[in-house]
C-alpha cells in the first residue's frame, strides 16, 4: 500500500502552497500534464495554473512537465517550465533518475505531482521521490481508464480518512 499512497494530497495544483515546498528544501516540481496542469484534451492552461507556474519558478524552483502523451498533446508552455519530458513511461524509473541527473538533484529535492495514483504515485514513490497527489480535472476514457477512476476514487477516500 505504500507505493501507492501519496505523502499528501491537494484538491488541485494551484492549492499547494509553494513556500511550503521550498521550505522543505524541493528544488525540482514534476509535473503530471494530463488533469494536473490542463484537463485532458485541452490544450490551454487557466490564468490561475499560469500564475501559480509563474510564482513557482520566482521562488527558484525548476519545472519538468512529465507524460506518457506524445508532445501534440501538450499545452504551449513555453516561458512557464524549463522542460518536457514525453513519453515518460511512468511508472518506470528510468526517466525519473534521468531527470533526477539532467537537474543535477538528488530524489529528496524533487516532488512529483500529478491526478493519477497507478502512473505518478507508484512511479515517484518507487524511486523515493515525495508525491502530491492532485484531484483529476475530468473523467474520461475507456472502460479500463474508468475502472481506475472508480478504485482512485475508492482510495482517495481512504487517504481523505487518514
Amino acid at each position: 500500500m505504500r507505493l501507492i499512497t501519496p505523502h499528501e494530497t491537494a484538491q488541485s495544483l494551484q492549492a499547494i502552497e509553494l513556500d511550503k515546498l521550498t521550505s522543505r528544501g524541493f528544488k525540482l516540481l514534476l509535473l503530471d500534464i494530463d488533469n494536473t496542469i490542463v484537463p485532458r484534451g485541452d490544450k490551454e492552461a487557466a490564468e490561475e495554473i499560469l500564475e501559480w507556474l509563474k510564482n513557482a519558478r520566482a521562488r527558484g524552483l525548476k519545472i519538468c512537465l512529465m507524460s506518457n502523451n506524445t508532445k501534440k498533446h501538450f499545452p504551449d508552455l513555453e516561458g512557464f517550465v524549463d522542460d518536457y519530458s514525453i513519453f515518460s513511461k511512468k511508472p518506470f524509473k528510468m526517466n525519473y533518475k534521468r531527470l533526477l541527473n539532467k537537474f543535477g538533484v538528488d530524489k529528496s529535492q524533487a516532488v512529483m505531482i500529478g491526478d493519477q495514483i497507478f502512473t505518478d504515485v507508484l512511479g515517484a514513490n518507487h524511486m523515493g521521490i515525495y508525491t502530491i497527489l492532485t484531484r483529476r480535472q475530468r473523467n474520461y476514457g475507456k472502460f479500463i481508464r474508468k475502472i481506475l477512476h472508480w478504485v482512485e476514487d475508492k482510495l482517495w477516500e481512504c487517504y481523505e480518512q487518514n
